[in-house]
């Protein structure tokens, strides 16, 4: 078994069978370890899916979280040199946060798919990792930015005119998040554990939380108004696609924003076209 055949299993959907004969690999043992871990989460995910108490959605998010994990494991083993500790001001980070309290649909499955698909096949594809999250709660946004010290903060959201930003509580209900206490968790995060470069907020209506992030990162994207779903998809796919190209992230904002622009969405009754819902802002220049 090689690696280009371990690829061929993903792609005919034997995720599972793929990650068996992985382990048959010359493997060091720290990708060992992980693929262990992958494998546990893989059957009890597997489990779920069998006794039917997991949804469809949210098996399918997972699916695509331990599909990401499980091409980095793969990326480490083509690529050693991924695994040396001296070399992290190389690769650049993507944390990807979803929260979906109570039982609305969202397009994460969708959305992280997007991004899994743009790192395949980007030519800088080495110079990033990804990790997806779900069910996000708000208490615990510091310690998964600690953790995973994101470059690029992705937020995939449900959000509201009155109370912000809806992550999650311990029971699956909103949890909002205000524009004040947004900017108060990435100021502790950059000054505490990681330097942000980029945070996006792909929630409707969310540009102020933008504002207030670039007080302490140099980028930030942000919406204007309600944004479709397919919208934000199409959105984050050529983002991702252009900036694991070897893009800026100014470049591969323009670049999504075009792929919006020529889908020709209905404006219906909101106040900007489709394509100019996505906002890209700049931290201003600190005067000396």
């Amino acid at each position: 078994m090689t690696i280009s055949e371990i690829r061929e299993l993903i792609a005919k959907g034997q995720f599972k069978q793929a990650v068996i004969e992985f382990r048959t690999f010359d493997l060091t043992p720290k990708i060992e370890s992980d693929l262990i871990e992958l494998s546990g989460k893989l059957e009890i995910l597997h489990n779920k899916e069998i006794i039917g108490s997991i949804s469809d959605t949210d098996s399918s998010i997972q699916r695509a979280g331990l599909l990401s994990d499980f091409m980095n494991l793969i990326r480490r083993h083509e690529n050693p040199a991924l695994m040396q500790e001296d070399q992290p001001d190389n690769i650049q980070s993507v944390l990807f946060l979803y929260a979906n309290p109570g039982k609305s649909e969202l397009r994460f499955s969708q959305e992280i798919r997007a991004i899994e698909d743009a790192l395949r096949i980007g030519d800088r594809q080495q110079n990033f990792k990804f990790k997806a999250i779900g069910m996000v709660q708000a208490n615990e946004l510091q310690y998964l930015m600690r953790d995973y010290k994101p470059t690029i903060l992705h937020l995939s959201l449900h959000s509201s005119l009155t109370k912000g930003l809806l992550f999650e509580d311990k029971n699956r209900l909103e949890f909002p998040l205000q524009t004040n206490e947004f900017e108060k968790l990435i100021k502790l995060v950059v000054e505490s554990y990681t330097k942000i470069n980029c945070v996006i907020v792909n929630a409707c209506n969310s540009l102020e939380f933008a504002k207030k992030a670039t007080k302490h990162v140099s980028y930030a994207i942000g919406h204007r108004d309600f944004i479709p779903d397919e919208a934000a998809t199409i959105f984050t796919q050529h983002f991702y696609e252009s900036l694991f190209g070897g893009d800026s992230i100014e470049t591969a904002f323009g670049n999504a924003v075009f792929n919006i622009k020529i889908a020709k969405f209905e404006q219906g009754n909101m106040e900007f076209p489709v394509d100019e819902i996505p906002v890209f802002i700049k931290a201003k220049p600190i005067k000396k």
